[in-house]
């Protein structure tokens, strides 16, 4: 008989055949978990469909609008264990420099690990404790230097010099700021920020910072950034959120110029290879020689007024009062005068 739901002993089919219904409840609930089980993959596979589509998408639309130099910067968080995904995005998008933040890369790593066709890889690995780092792929066409005179043994940085025939030298940084840096770091960084700015160089600065500009009110972070910028006319262009999880939306990843109006485009595509996404920025370069008007002067540096008046006192004006052409005599006095002054003062052209 059954009471409450439960079998306590066997029961009687419509047929009259004896039938023990613990085992018949058993495969009921046994059939209710596997319904559950399969909804929850079904949902599952729903969703990573739609985030393959959405990357899917992000990659083959264009992160870049415009021509010039075009800069990606991305926290890669294991540059080993994505760089299929990274040599993909590179191969679909074609930057110029692809910038990464937390590559989590040792001397154990050797650079033929990581090598992509047509681009030169740099990188400043974290020394001392596991994590952190910074790497950068160029593009071969690019002309660069590596400015291992601006690293700073406090601060995970890496800068490269542009450098280009027609247009300024642009220098390029990527860095990376632990969420547990100590208080003293801004002071490093704004000295580090100082001694960029002695350059007198036009700058483009990449990276994740690990401070929320989404929260600019509330954070002294925040502030104190704001104010080492200014000091070296910085400016952050990204607006909108780099890091979106299911709970939270920030804005930790940035982009400061010292030359706004060079930038042709920034954006944040929506593109997940890790739990970050990537900032993108476009800065204008100039292609073709400007032309130059050449302009002639009288070169007076080794004048010697003497000499000058003593030519002109002994030169044969005499002749120039014989002749009853008036026409003739100031063109004979034009080139007298002409002669001399060629001699004391000669014409020099410049352009």
């Amino acid at each position: 008989m059954i009471e409450g739901g439960r079998s306590e002993g066997p029961g009687i089919d419509p047929c009259g055949a004896p039938v023990d219904l613990t085992i018949t409840v058993k495969v009921d609930i046994w059939f209710e978990w596997l319904a559950l089980a399969t909804l929850i993959f079904t949902m599952l596979a729903s969703y990573l469909l739609v985030k393959q589509s959405l990357t899917t998408s992000s990659l083959t639309t264009s992160w870049f609008h415009g021509k010039g130099l075009k800069c990606v910067c991305l926290n890669i968080n294991r540059l080993l264990h994505k760089f299929e995904q990274v040599k993909l995005c590179i191969d679909k998008q074609n930057p110029d420099i692809f910038g990464l933040c937390e590559t989590f890369l040792t001397n154990r790593v050797p650079d033929r690990l990581l090598h992509i066709n047509g681009y030169m890889f740099e990188r400043r690995d974290r020394i001392g404790k596991a994590g952190g780092g910074v790497a950068c792929y160029i593009a071969d066409g690019v002309n660069y230097k590596r400015r291992n005179d601006l690293d700073n043994i406090d601060i995970e940085i890496i800068w490269l010099e542009i450098l280009h025939r027609y247009s300024r030298n642009v220098l390029i940084g990527f860095i990376y700021r632990p969420p547990n840096c100590n208080s003293d770091w801004f002071e490093i960084f704004s000295e580090h920020l100082e001694k960029v700015y002695d350059e007198d160089a036009e700058v483009m600065l990449l990276g994740d910072l690990n401070i929320d500009m989404l929260n600019a009110p509330e954070s002294s972070n925040v502030t104190k950034l704001l104010h080492i910028l200014d000091n070296v006319h910085l400016t952050q262009m990204i607006s909108e959120p780099t890091r979106v999880t299911a709970h939270s939306k920030t804005l930790i990843d940035h982009i400061y110029v010292s030359h706004p109006q060079s930038i042709v485009h920034h954006c944040v595509p929506i593109y997940a290879v890790s739990d970050h996404y990537p900032v993108c920025v476009t800065r204008k370069i100039n292609n073709q020689k400007k032309t130059v008007k050449e302009i002639s002067y009288r070169n007076m540096k080794k004048l010697d007024t003497d000499a000058f008046m003593s030519d002109m006192f002994n030169a044969p004006w005499r002749r120039v009062t014989q002749v009853s052409s008036p026409n003739k005599a100031l063109t004979m006095w034009c080139k007298t005068y002409q002669d001399i002054i060629n001699i004391h003062m000669p014409i020099v052209k410049k352009g």
